[in-house]
């Protein structure tokens, strides 16, 4: 038969052994927590510096120059549009004058 104070040190034991495992396993999270934060550090720098280039892109002579060009451009084209626009005015304006004249010419 086991005696009290033998089931009492096996508890004792077993108590010991289970904060063991714990103070273990709370060092496990935190060296987990750790690697966790230098990686979200990482990130956060990774995003920094790409975002650090993409601006020097912006800024950049070569970036300013293709901005510059593609609103020539976007002139050009609004420019001839609307020289288009005018032509078809005036094509419209001649073609209502010629019919004008024609009911003229059958009402008479």
């Amino acid at each position: 038969m086991v005696s009290g104070r033998q089931t009492l040190a096996e508890i004792d034991q077993a108590v010991s052994e289970a904060r063991g495992q714990v103070a273990a396993a709370e060092a496990q999270i935190e060296t987990i927590r750790q690697q966790l934060l230098e990686g979200s550090k990482a990130h956060a720098k990774d995003f920094k510096d790409l975002a650090r280039i993409r601006l020097d892109q912006l800024g950049s002579a070569e970036m300013i120059q293709h901005l510059d060009q593609a609103e020539r451009q976007a002139k050009a084209l609004l420019d001839r549009r609307q020289g288009a626009l005018a032509d078809l005015e005036r094509q419209l304006a001649t073609a209502e004058t010629a019919a004008q004249a024609m009911e003229s010419e059958r009402a008479a």
